[in-house]
């Protein structure tokens, strides 16, 4: 599992895909997963919401990176519009699997 958190960002409020990028130290680990190349995987919200979506990866300025992006025609229920600039998420990858988990800070942490 990779987790991280998410530090809620003006992108990812302004974009319907919020985009949500990968840590550069967290690179390696996703790119020997199995979930980056799935097509597309499941996002699983803090509500208990499922949206679907997609790891993309690509270049900008000279650096590869990889963000979680939602379908845009998942949106018309878009539980993550309510989050403000600041607030943390935690988010979890699980490799060998379809779904990613969002969780808002304060929920337990438990697997």
């Amino acid at each position: 599992m990779i987790e991280f958190e998410f530090k809620v960002n003006q992108a990812f409020l302004t974009y319907p895909q919020r985009p949500i990028t990968v840590p550069q130290r967290l690179r390696p680990s996703l790119d020997g997963s199995m979930i980056e190349r799935l097509k597309p995987i499941k996002i699983i919200c803090p509500d208990g919401t499922i949206l679907r979506g997609h790891i993309y990866s690509g270049w900008n300025n000279n650096t590869y990176y990889s963000q979680i992006r939602v379908y845009r025609r998942e949106l018309r229920i878009d539980p993550l519009k309510k989050y403000v600039v600041g607030e943390k998420l935690t988010v979890r990858i699980f490799e060998n699997s379809d779904y990613i988990e969002i969780r808002e800070q304060d929920e337990e942490r438990y697997e």
